[in-house]
């Protein structure tokens, strides 16, 4: 999902890299076409939303019930583009007796808080997968309806299926029955055509 470093051009020669010491942070230039696109985190309005987790909670959360240990956060190199900082987060897991590793990048956001979640929903996303666990909110309970949903739809396939034989072989025999009146039809009509 967000997981190229922060100094690549992308493939893109005309990237402009130069570094400098900013602020105490180091800090690169680049093109809009060496950083555009999916790299960027998707823009939101909060307000549209009655409640805005914060990933950050849920991944601490994780490494507590799976005993992980506390993940490490390291705000990735600056990048300048078009004369505003971009911000990414690399979220690092340490070692632990579950084997669950990473270290996860995420994508960048010119709001630092947003880089920062997004590192840690990759993070979260990552540990998900590994130690095959869920969350289990409102949006759970959703994806249950919605499995459900999906699991029923090849048992409502084959029950519409088996209708649309029945219909079929209902046409079937009403055809083959206005055959056989059309035939007794067509013989009643040569029996009155030979009555003088």
């Amino acid at each position: 999902m967000g997981s190229s470093s922060a100094g690549g051009s992308g493939g893109s020669g005309d990237a402009s890299s130069s570094m400098s010491a900013h602020g105490g942070s180091t800090m690169r230039r680049a093109t809009v076409q060496a950083y555009a696109g999916e790299e960027l985190v998707p823009q939101f309005d909060a307000i549209e939303f009655v409640s805005v987790d914060d990933m950050e909670q849920l991944l601490l959360r994780f490494c507590f019930e799976l005993q992980i240990g506390a993940p490490e956060f390291s705000r990735s190199p600056i990048i300048w583009l078009e004369g505003r900082r971009l911000f990414a987060y690399e979220v690092t897991l340490p070692p632990n007796r579950r084997g669950i590793a990473g270290r996860i990048q995420g994508r960048y956001s010119y709001d630092e808080n947003r880089a920062r979640q997004d590192g840690v929903y990759n993070m979260v996303g990552h540990i998900r997968r590994v130690a095959g666990v869920e969350v289990h909110d409102f949006h759970f309970e959703e994806l249950l309806a919605l499995r459900e949903e999906a699991d029923a739809l090849p048992r409502h396939a084959y029950e519409r299926d088996a209708e649309l034989r029945t219909l079929s072989d209902r046409l079937n025999e009403q055809e083959a029955l206005v055959a056989d009146l059309r035939t007794q039809l067509k013989g009643y009509e040569d029996i009155f055509a030979q009555v003088p």
